[in-house]
């Protein structure tokens, strides 16, 4: 399986991304501040101060997601943030439920849904419909609009995440086998670190059955999620969930022998 999101290729361009989106908050800040956020009668306009706060909000986090590119949960958070504020005070801009819907690929990304999955699911179709209730306020016509393209954006979004994980998933390695041999950095104690992981055990159970710290165990699973590139315990988690953890060194090869010469 290849970990696409945690190479240091998709990491760098999570960095472009994130660099990319902080330049255009500042920009976007700046621009607010100046022409804006007063009107003539230099009175505050209320909603422009809302997104000049937002804006700041997700302008740290872009800026966290630079620093640690494998924590892109983060722009899930950026995402239902933006979502709230468009589908609760603009009537006709699609972008929120484009946001609403990135936010929760990236959940679905994250392993989010893999427990307790209808009850998350539901919940975030209840939000959503909550979301939505906010434009009742405007007119009939409007509402319907809305809702219509709200429907076709989301469609249009959906096909597209489909086509993504066809790809991928053509493109992917079905052996669902993690030789941790593979890797010189890594032992036989950590493939058995990895199997409880992968069980859903807890650091300090996984401590008290190998007889060590919880510390210790933390740490040392910590560098071997780096070196596996998944980022973290739940990137290591979605990656390899459902693979045999095995630990299988490759045979050496034997030793040419050596031949007398001939008397």
């Amino acid at each position: 399986m290849n970990n696409y999101m945690y190479s240091r290729k998709a990491k760098l361009i999570i960095r472009i991304i994130a660099i990319i989106a902080v330049a255009l908050l500042i920009t976007a800040n700046i621009f607010k501040l100046l022409f804006t956020l007063r009107t003539d009668d230099n009175t505050i306009v209320p909603i422009e101060l809302y997104y000049l706060i937002i804006n700041t909000i997700v302008m740290i986090l872009g800026i966290l997601v630079f620093i640690f590119p494998q924590k892109f949960m983060l722009v899930a958070i950026a995402c239902f943030y933006y979502s709230v504020s468009i589908i609760t005070n603009e009537s006709n801009n699609s972008m929120g439920i484009m946001m609403y819907c990135l936010g929760t690929s990236i959940l679905i990304f994250r392993g989010f849904f893999r427990n307790h999955a209808k009850i998350k699911i539901t919940i975030l179709a209840l939000i959503l419909v909550i979301l939505e209730s906010f434009r009742l306020r405007f007119s009939s016509a409007v509402i319907c609009y809305s809702l219509i393209y709200d429907f076709a954006f989301s469609f249009v979004y959906a096909i597209g995440m489909i086509f993504i994980y066809c790809y991928a998933s053509r493109n992917s390695d079905y052996t669902k086998k993690l030789n941790v041999a593979k890797y010189n950095e890594l032992k036989e104690s950590d493939a058995e670190m990895l199997r409880r992981v992968l069980a859903n055990q807890q650091y300090k159970v996984i401590a008290i059955d190998l007889n060590r710290t919880e510390g210790t165990i933390r740490n040392r699973l910590n560098k071997v999620y780096d070196i596996l590139g998944v980022g973290d315990r739940t990137g290591f988690i979605t990656t390899y969930s459902g693979f045999e953890v095995v630990y299988e060194p490759e045979p050496s090869e034997p030793a040419p022998q050596e031949t007398n010469p001939s008397s």
